[in-house]
């Protein structure tokens, strides 16, 4: 259910290009060009220093068919799925055949909108009613293009963006503080339960 006004589009056409990275494992080196696969898209920052590398001149050569760049989207296809990010960085990188390119067409959606879209129920759905066992674990690229997407005008996304963001901010804000509320009720059982801090009975026993 989506308002009158809204439209619905396949993935692919709104986007420029969608493509996974290279099929074959390149030959790491200790220090060289960033290469990612999807475990290093899961936590909230990607932690560049710790990710594989590859020679310039191997990532040159991917890049002739894949190359990712700012405002594009990694999608994670195969092993863990549905796992989105915008590429939000200027730093060079290459990606493995587990992760999808998307380009988006940036007069027809905001890769921010785009990103919220792909990993909501919305298009969880749609994987799921693909899955023959009840779970999937590859997506081919052309069902990735064949997604169905729901799309406002680009006002209407970037208000929906801004929408988000401060929701995302405060639920990041009340699970630090719940965080932090959990660790001073440790510490305060830890200190009753060694006699450390002494507690005075509510009630006494009266003869």
């Amino acid at each position: 259910m989506i308002p009158d006004e809204w439209e619905v589009k396949d993935l692919s056409s709104i986007t420029f290009k969608i493509i996974d990275g290279t099929h074959f494992t390149p030959k790491y080196i200790d220090h060289g060009v960033p290469f990612l696969r999807v475990t290093d898209i899961q936590d909230t920052e990607i932690h560049f220093d710790h990710v594989k590398k590859i020679s310039l001149q191997e990532h040159q050569f991917l890049t002739q068919r894949c190359k990712p760049e700012y405002g594009d989207i990694l999608y994670s296809k195969n092993g863990t799925i549905g796992l989105t990010k915008v590429i939000d960085w200027y730093r060079e990188f290459s990606i493995f055949v587990s992760l999808c390119l998307i380009k988006p067409i940036l007069s027809l959606v905001n890769p921010w909108y785009l990103e919220e879209i792909l990993k909501s129920p919305v298009v969880n759905e749609q994987i799921r009613m693909r899955a023959k066992q009840g779970t999937i674990i590859n997506l081919h690229l052309e069902e990735i293009r064949e997604f169905l997407i729901p799309v406002p005008s680009c006002n209407e996304q970037n208000r929906l963006i801004e929408a988000w963001k401060k929701y995302n901010n405060c639920l990041i804000n009340e699970e630090l503080y719940l965080t932090k509320l959990q660790k001073i009720k440790t510490g305060l059982m830890q200190d009753l339960l060694t006699g450390k801090t002494s507690v005075k009975p509510l009630l006494t026993n009266q003869p």
